[in-house]
């Protein structure tokens, strides 16, 4: 009876481990590899006991996504693509139905610690590490593991904004393992899954990547005996400059070209200064809002700027043109030879300016004949359009062109004294003579008067003077209008030539610009 017991029991127990094991043979083939493969696996091993891992590393770009000037950082989207051998993980994979492959979270086996070294990410000091990548590992029977992720990196980028806005950046990012010397981890470039692939990757609207560069080296640092490999990416990208040329280069070009049109207004208008000082401001105000756009920098001065700079500076120079053209255009004195020879005799004729002498009218003709003043009869340009035949008196112009130039009879006009007082008698007849319509006038000849008869009773200026005519008057003036216009011409030619010239020298140090007009 007792034996019948047991028998019934070992039969009982021999099926139960036989169902069992038909079970376990049955299920799923990945989940007895995976079984097979993790029992009693150590993901802190090293590959093979501790020998040599080759890593082959392959990063596809997939955009631009930032380029900050300021923080001199890149940031970009990759498809990293990391390759190795890892003894410990093979199998057969006829025990298991067939199965090549299977796919592991990257926290389940061992991974190369390849990061991003010159990393920029403030959340993330370690990137390109194991918490950077979340895809899961494919693992091959022969032991081959390729781990494919995508990756947002922030790497450190010197900016060189000296070309500003045709600047070109060459960025580098360089990955390699942290812990694990060359004699551990070897990592190489995969040229096969590296660079640009036009189906990937996505243009960016400011910058143009012309192309990406790996290598590999071997850099020995001090703390450890053996060097350490790094594959190094180089990025070399170029600023879309077309819209900072329309924005910002053509508007300031078009606002120093104004400043051209201060030669062709005429003198007499009065408002050659205030263009000029509206030009500076608007180019002052230009540069004020623009300078937001613009990147930051303290090391170089970018083109632009420079520009900006030489533009203010030429519109500084136009306003002293202008100055001095205004001072030959009211000048009444006599010009001197060799300031004539220069300007009428040589200058005039290239830039195609005569001397256009004024004719005298018949009543100033007989005035300049019978010894009148030319003081009294010089035109003042600002009011030529007085009508000298109805003033009523002898001379042709008193008042306050004769006041304004007061100061000239005593000091560069020379007066007889028989001259002055034979004036002084003509000057009260007519005076006298003047009526009601000429009241005005006539205060004015009395402060004419009163000053000729204090030349008169001035005993210390008794020596003889030549008095200049009435045409030799109006021949310096008519010289110095010519002075003037020559002097506007060739200022006009010199500002273009200095405008154009100044630009070209300072865009053209940039190499694109030089590339782009075939000078390179």
């Amino acid at each position: 009876m007792l034996r019948v017991l047991m028998l019934q029991i070992g039969v009982s127990l021999l099926t139960c481990q036989t169902s069992k094991a038909e079970r376990n043979f049955s299920s799923n083939p990945q989940q007895r590899l995976l079984e097979d493969l993790l029992a009693g696996y150590d993901r802190d091993g090293h590959p093979g006991g501790g020998q040599r891992v080759k890593v082959e590393v392959g990063a596809k770009v997939v955009r631009i996504v930032n380029i900050d000037e300021k923080n001199n950082a890149l940031q970009a989207q990759w498809w990293m693509i990391q390759d190795w051998n890892n003894p410990d993980l093979r199998w057969n994979p006829e025990d298991y139905d067939g199965l090549k492959t299977v796919y592991v979270v990257p926290n389940k086996v061992w991974v190369p610690d390849v990061l991003l070294y010159n990393n920029a990410d403030k959340e993330m000091d370690a990137a390109g590490a194991l918490e950077k990548y979340k895809t899961k590992i494919s693992l091959s029977y022969d032991g081959n593991n390729s781990w494919m992720a995508p990756a947002m990196f922030q790497s450190i980028c010197k900016i060189d904004i000296k070309y500003f806005p045709f600047d070109e950046q060459n960025c580098h990012m360089k990955f390699a393992s942290w812990a694990y010397d060359v004699s551990k981890l070897d990592v190489y470039v995969n040229p096969k899954e590296t660079g640009l692939q036009k189906e990937i990757y996505q243009p960016s609207n400011e910058w143009h990547l012309v192309s990406v560069h790996a290598v590999r080296n071997e850099v020995k640092y001090t703390c450890c005996p053996h060097p350490y490999s790094e594959v190094l990416l180089t990025l070399n990208l170029q600023r879309h400059s077309r819209y900072y040329v329309i924005n910002l280069v053509f508007p300031c070009a078009l606002i120093a070209c104004m400043v051209f049109l201060t030669f062709v207004l005429p003198p007499e208008c009065g408002e050659r200064i205030s263009l000029c000082i509206t030009v500076l401001m608007a180019m002052t105000i230009f540069q004020e809002l623009t300078s937001e756009k613009l990147p930051p920098s303290s090391d170089t001065f970018f083109l632009i700027g420079t520009y900006y700079t030489v533009a203010i500076f030429e519109i500084g120079l136009a306003i002293a043109a202008t100055c001095l053209v205004l001072n030959f255009y009211y000048s009444k004195t006599k010009m001197p030879g060799w300031l004539k020879t220069i300007l009428l005799k040589t200058l005039a004729p290239l830039v195609r300016v005569k001397v256009k002498r004024r004719r005298l009218s018949v009543k100033e003709s007989r005035r300049s004949t019978d010894g009148g003043h030319a003081l009294d009869t010089i035109h003042n340009p600002t009011f030529e359009a007085f009508n000298h035949s109805d003033n009523g008196l002898g001379l042709t112009w008193v008042g306050d062109v004769f006041e304004q130039n007061s100061a000239v009879s005593v000091m560069s006009v020379n007066l007889r004294k028989d001259s002055v007082a034979d004036d002084e008698v003509d000057s009260k007849q007519n005076i006298n003579n003047c009526g009601k319509n000429c009241n005005g006038i006539a205060g004015k000849g009395n402060h004419s008067i009163k000053l000729k008869e204090k030349l008169v009773q001035d005993k210390g200026s008794t020596h003889e003077i030549k008095e200049p005519s009435l045409h030799q008057m109006i021949e310096w003036q008519d010289e110095w209008r010519a002075a003037s216009q020559v002097l506007d011409r060739l200022i006009i030619i010199f500002s273009v030539i200095i405008g154009c010239v100044s630009a070209a020298v300072i865009f053209l140090q940039a190499p694109r610009v030089r590339q782009m007009l075939s000078f390179s």
